[in-house]
């Protein structure tokens, strides 16, 4: 049952609410400008943060087909190091998108979580590779699940003592396949 007192109680609460949000707002006149304002220009700072995420994708990519090591006749890139999921999808659409007879591998981290990736080009997938069924295959290794599609599946995990010998397993098994 509401009571005047309980009343003035939400009354005052809401009050000190929109006192505190307009002190956070530097005391704007129109919290709602501000607001909008904020949002707009969150809006703008995320799309800028992907723009500069392809950019870091582009010169991981170069770097990683400078260093490709082959395996059965495709080209190899392994990428290690700290690296965010986006980053990763980004290296995953270049890779797919550019190049062929290419299998990405990586073993990466991220704010305390690890990741293991596998992705092929198209050309890959179509000789029967999985990409899905081979992270799983190996993601108990990193003390994780995964998966994925075909052609770009992962796993994750907070251990990355067997992040290692899970890339290594991943090329062994990928070598035994397409010999």
């Amino acid at each position: 049952e509401w009571s005047r007192d309980l009343a003035l109680n939400m009354v005052h609460s809401c009050e000190d609410n929109l006192k505190n949000i307009k002190a956070r707002l530097g005391n704007t006149p129109n919290i709602i400008n501000s607001i909008t304002k904020l949002s707009d220009e969150n809006k703008s700072l995320a799309k800028q943060i992907e723009e500069l995420n392809r950019e870091i994708a582009k010169t991981i990519v170069s770097n990683l087909i400078d260093t490709k090591q082959t395996l059965a006749n495709y080209n190899l890139l392994i990428l290690k190091g700290e690296y965010s999921s986006d980053i990763i999808k980004n290296i995953v659409s270049i890779i797919r998108n550019n190049y062929s007879n290419s299998i990405l591998i990586s073993g990466t981290t991220h704010s305390g979580k690890v990741s293991l990736s596998l992705a092929i080009t198209d050309d890959i997938a179509q000789k029967g590779i999985n990409a899905s069924n081979e992270i799983k295959d190996v993601a108990s290794m990193i003390k994780g699940g995964g998966g994925g599609q075909n052609f770009f599946a992962t796993a994750g995990s907070k251990d990355k003592s067997g992040i290692e010998s899970a890339i290594d397993k991943l090329i062994q098994n990928l070598k035994t396949k397409l010999n």
